[in-house]
């Protein structure tokens, strides 16, 4: 039997590390492929080699260039999902956004990352501190918050100063997607935190108006790794996301 794929695209600093605690939890039919983010001038080349990446994929997999895929990102990753699905929407079979708002990002968040870019600058990059990667998950974590920590840092270290800097000036400026969001006619599910501050709750207050609202999950607490903290709860969604009935989208 063939595999479900789902292209998956990692937030800041993460890469294949992320997605493990989540594919243990998936159907052994479900196969989750990792686009590691390239080096980029700019959001719309980085968001171009992604795609890019995954028709070359399709290709190797004896599928054609233009085969529908299903598209999942985690945080910075879930903006880079959705502005693909934008761009190709014909392309896009199913949107999966984690723990991201896609819009511009928060006031505080972007000054957060300027300092990070002015220090480095001065001082090179020592890697992202316990205070820090505590911070982005719930104290009540079902796995452990130490074990993620780690997770984190590892990750984290694996990248190095190089790859924060790329990804840092790539995605700063944004836009927000929610207009083009709602011309997709193909399902989309958003998971975060309720008390996430990464997350722009405004935004959702205004995606709740809309037809979108249909498959909005809330995770308890303020982790924002969701893929490390709530695996279990992200799994069974992902099933409900694959299962979902495209049809019913191209009929309506």
């Amino acid at each position: 039997m063939t595999r479900n794929k789902v292209y998956v695209l990692p937030g800041t600093m993460c890469n294949r590390r992320l997605w493990e605690a989540l594919s243990c939890e998936l159907d052994h039919q479900i196969e989750l492929v990792h686009c590691e983010i390239p080096d980029a001038e700019n959001l719309d080349e980085l968001c171009e080699k992604l795609f890019n990446s995954i028709v070359v994929d399709l290709v190797r997999s004896n599928q054609a260039p233009n085969t529908p895929f299903n598209l999942l990102g985690f945080s910075m990753g879930g903006y880079l999902a959705a502005y693909i699905a934008s761009k190709h929407p014909h392309q896009v079979k199913r949107l999966f956004v984690v723990a991201n708002s896609p819009t511009q990002l928060l006031a505080d968040e972007l000054l957060s990352r300027q300092a990070v870019l002015s220090f480095i600058e001065g001082n090179g990059y020592g890697g992202i501190s316990v205070k820090k990667a505590h911070g982005l998950i719930d104290r009540a974590s079902e796995l452990g918050s130490a074990s993620i920590v780690d997770t984190i840092q590892l990750m984290d270290r694996e990248l190095g100063e190089i790859a924060l800097i790329n990804q840092y000036r790539c995605t700063n400026e944004r836009i927000n997607l929610l207009p083009q969001l709602l011309t997709l006619n193909i399902p989309i599910y958003f998971y975060y935190s309720k008390e996430d501050k990464l997350i722009n709750h405004r935004w959702y207050q205004k995606l709740d108006q809309t037809h979108l609202n249909e498959h909005v999950y809330k995770a308890c607490g303020s982790g924002h790794m969701l893929p490390l903290e709530k695996p279990k709860e992200l799994a069974a969604l992902v099933n409900s996301w694959l299962t979902y009935p495209v049809d019913d989208y191209i009929m309506s």
